[in-house]
């Protein structure tokens, strides 16, 4: 009988954190870890069911490590400065590659799911810059 108060319990929970952020916005971070892992299915099946009960999603994943691999395999050298990567114009063709490629990934996932999803970067940023003297290039600070 216990289990079945508990379960009655965790339902009038979940009922009521729909209500409340119905509509609400959720910005999920998918790490680059999780891309290439088998738990990447139940985790989009998760958020499928999320956008379900009535909020908007927004996912953001991570895409560092396929971005590591293709430069290393183009043998473009990058480095990482104050935690953000510093590489030549002629890496951005295949850093822009290399995101669509996890974008892809996502999408097809969720079409998996019968969800329909946009790719799309509605992010304002504005150049860094050159900051106590390392030009970091095309590498931009979110301006939104």
């Amino acid at each position: 009988m216990d289990n079945l108060a508990e379960s009655a319990r965790r339902i009038r929970d979940v009922i009521n954190y729909i209500k409340v952020f119905k509509d609400a916005l959720a910005v999920i971070h998918i790490d680059d870890q999780i891309i290439d892992s088998s738990l990447l299915p139940s985790l989009i099946h998760d958020i499928a069911l999320i956008h379900q009960a009535g909020l908007k999603v927004i996912v953001a994943p991570g895409a560092r490590k396929q971005i590591n691999k293709i430069l290393d395999d183009a043998k473009i050298e990058w480095k990482i400065q104050n935690g953000s990567r510093v590489a030549p114009e002629s890496a951005m063709p295949l850093i822009k590659t290399a995101a669509l490629d996890v974008a892809n990934t996502i999408m097809n996932h969720f079409a998996g799911e019968n969800r329909t999803a946009v790719i799309g970067n509605w992010v304002k940023a504005r150049g860094k810059g050159v900051v106590d003297g390392i030009d970091y290039e095309r590498l931009a600070k979110s301006t939104s």
